[in-house]
């Protein structure tokens, strides 16, 4: 096989580049540090498999995967992240990712990952799990990211601003209580466990643009 990887951390490259050499089925490993140079190479050369980080500056994995998808639709994209949240993972598969592994994962299941999609063409990790990719409805038809009510994307607008709830219910001229209705909505349908969590995804599939 000949694998490229796109991640933004030399160390991880280094890393997955290290551990993917010293198998005797894999023919060559390239490795990117962005997501244009990387880019560049699958316009370039054939590869069996791409290795993609989704959180990159400028360009995020997202991105990337779909116009991967348009300049080689064969190539298998096995996306890899620190992201759980299941609308970040569906918006991966939407985009044409064929397998999805959380970056704590061990150098021994990359390589059944890599073994799964290169003979089964696809791959999810046990953390992610298959019962939450197919929440909405399965892999190949699920609704995506859920759309958000006019309120929802004033009262998120105002959290990634860091805003108090009792300040956003000032602003919004809301009882408090309504807000944090609001709040626990915006957690459920982005599958968010925190403010935290909520205020990544919200910039990571910009929510507020849609």
């Amino acid at each position: 096989m000949n694998i490229l990887i796109i991640d933004d951390h030399k160390v991880v490259l280094d890393g997955i580049s290290t551990i993917l050499n010293k198998q005797k089925n894999i023919n060559s490993v390239t490795a990117a540090n962005s997501g244009q140079e990387g880019l560049k190479h699958i316009e370039e050369d054939e590869f069996d498999l791409l290795l993609l980080d989704i959180n990159m500056p400028k360009t995020n994995g997202i991105e990337i995967c779909q116009r991967v998808k348009k300049i080689k639709p064969t190539l298998p994209v096995l996306a890899l992240s620190m992201h759980h949240e299941p609308a970040i993972i569906q918006k991966m598969i939407k985009a044409g990712a064929n397998g999805y592994l959380l970056k704590d994962s061990g150098s021994d299941e990359l390589l059944i990952a890599i073994q799964s999609i290169n003979e089964k063409g696809e791959y999810f990790s046990a953390s992610v799990g298959k019962s939450m990719l197919k929440s909405w409805g399965g892999l190949s038809d699920f609704a995506g990211t859920p759309k958000l009510t006019r309120r929802e994307k004033e009262v998120l607008s105002h959290i990634i601003n860091e805003k108090t709830t009792e300040e956003i219910g000032k602003i919004l001229h809301i009882q408090e209580t309504t807000v944090t209705t609001h709040r626990q909505n915006l957690l459920s349908k982005l599958g968010a466990r925190n403010t935290a969590g909520l205020v990544r995804i919200a910039m990571e599939l910009n929510l507020l643009d849609q």
